[in-house]
């Protein structure tokens, strides 16, 4: 199979700038080296299983005999369990390095945990974006000791996650949510767009990952969540709105996502979160940001956001006709229209679903 380099070399050599000799020297050595630098997949299947079942075994023994301790118990268990993994990943790291991370994974997703359990403990006051907090500055210290994408990772989810949830609390329950929406819709956008740099290969996947499984929810969020108005003051209104929008574009400039289409989805998103909301011109524009999504895919040759592009637009078409067209049809021709929807529209959806994809690959060559 091709590896993800193959595509460029490829290219590299049609266009000169490396001649058939040296492409196949390079093929050569990746080739004795992918058994030594590469784990195969049942490994880390193993691992992944492993991990989680080790994760939900130990918080399953905990809480099983919760109750039964005393707080400084507790306190001892909360510390020893958080220590345990990280020190286990420090000793196994030069003997199975892929162990040495799965364990420092557990110990940073523990870490979480624990700073819940010791709020507990000492009865400290629920505050839970500050938990976040903490937790976050935590999986940024195992970032720069360990120096591994999957505490980036942690980083990655949790540093919006705080963000966002000190606005909902600010807020309260009757306040504007549009404001830290948008921001995940950005941030999101920005993971599944950055540009992939060759010294962090995984870490680049894995943000795109995480933008490809979240963009279309959040984009669902904003465009049929209630609207609310706020009711904070103007400022702190203003405020949230310029850091929803200054903080994409500072991380877009930090993963190199495309400007022009970052900017795109800030007004595209703004506008669906404050000024277009259902009717035909709420869907239409829910449409018009699928088909963007798609077209920027093509542009810059990546096939997974076209394939969301067009997901969006199938969703967006979905949605219009369960609410506003079936209901008003009568039991046998709404199911004959839903008929003729699924088997007609998704005929023509994947044929140009592949169509273009095909057309982005060829592109990338």
């Amino acid at each position: 199979m091709a590896e993800d380099w193959e595509p460029w070399l490829e290219r590299w050599t049609r266009e000169g700038l490396i001649s058939a000799e040296t492409a196949a020297r390079i093929r050569g050595f990746e080739s004795s080296q992918v058994q030594e630098h590469r784990l195969r997949w049942p490994i880390l299947l193993a691992l992944g299983c492993g991990v989680v079942a080790l994760a939900a075994g130990v918080l399953l023994f905990v809480s099983a005999h919760w109750d039964d301790l005393s707080s400084a118990e507790r306190m001892t268990v909360v510390l020893s369990m958080l220590m345990l993994f990280h020190a286990s990943g420090a000793f196994v790291r030069k003997r199975f390095p892929a162990l040495a991370i799965a364990l420092h994974g557990i110990g940073t997703a523990v870490l979480g945990a624990a700073i819940a359990l010791t709020g507990q403990i000492f009865n400290l006051d629920e505050h839970w974006p500050a938990g976040i907090l903490l937790w976050a500055v935590g999986a940024a210290l195992g970032w720069w000791i360990i120096g591994h994408w999957t505490q980036a990772i942690f980083v990655a989810i949790l540093a919006p996650a705080w963000l966002s949830l000190e606005w909902w609390y600010f807020v309260g329950e009757n306040g504007a949510a549009a404001p830290a929406l948008v921001f995940l819709f950005m941030i999101a956008t920005v993971y599944l767009g950055g540009r992939q740099w060759e010294e962090a290969i995984p870490l680049r996947q894995a943000l795109t990952w995480i933008g490809a499984t979240t963009i279309l929810p959040l984009g669902i969020a904003l465009s049929f969540g209630s609207r609310t108005h706020s009711v904070v003051s103007p400022w702190a209104s203003a405020a949230a709105w310029i850091l929803s929008v200054l903080l994409p574009l500072a991380i877009s400039f930090f993963l190199r996502t495309s400007a022009a289409w970052t900017i795109a989805a800030i007004l595209w998103a703004v506008a669906i979160a404050q000024f277009v909301h259902g009717g035909i011109a709420g869907y239409a524009w829910d449409a018009i940001g699928a088909i963007g999504l798609a077209l920027w895919g093509m542009r810059e040759g990546r096939s997974e956001r076209v394939n969301l592009g067009i997901a969006g637009f199938a969703l967006t078409v979905a949605i219009f006709y369960f609410s506003s067209v079936m209901d008003k049809l009568g039991r046998s021709a709404s199911l004959v229209g839903l008929g003729i929807l699924l088997l007609g529209g998704g005929w023509a959806l994947e044929r140009l679903r592949r169509a273009m994809v095909e057309r982005t690959r060829a592109a990338t060559l």
